[in-house]
Parts: structure tokens; sequence; C-alpha cells
């Protein structure tokens, strides 16, 4: 079971999973983080061991270089 993860940005309450059935996308790791995607504000959000509690407290990726990750991921996978 993953844990339950609330998006700073919007209040998005749910778990990341693959797949569309969760609450946020799964995507990848960055400088140690997992990074997930809100399918409710699209907002990036960056969750760091010990940041905030046990498993981390999502942070809001700034929109600049959110938006400069988003087209590193379609480019890679692309989707969008």
């Amino acid at each position: 079971m993953s844990k339950q993860i609330v998006c700073p940005s919007c209040g998005n309450m749910g778990e990341a999973l693959i797949g569309d059935s969760g609450a946020f996308e799964v995507r990848g790791q960055f400088q140690g983080k997992a990074i997930r995607k809100c399918k409710k504000c699209g907002a990036g959000l960056s969750i760091g061991p010990f940041s905030g509690g046990f498993f981390g407290k999502p942070q809001v990726i700034p929109k600049d270089q959110w938006k400069h990750m988003e087209e590193i991921w379609n480019r890679e996978f692309g989707t969008e």
C-alpha cells in the first residue's frame, strides 16, 4: 500500500500509483527525492526522506523548474 500524499498547492489527497487510478503520477526520482505530479492541479512535488516526517512532506517544485522537468519527461517518454 502506498503512502497518502497531500498536495500543498491544492489539497488533493491520495496515493501515487502506476497507471490512472492514483491521485498523483509517479515521475521517478531526482536528487534522491521522489517526484510526483498532482493530477488535480498539475503541480510537481518533491518528497524526500525525513523532510518533515519519516516518509517526507511534499514540497512544491518551483514552476519554472517544474516546466523544464515536464519538457524533459515529455521528450523522454513521449507523453502529452
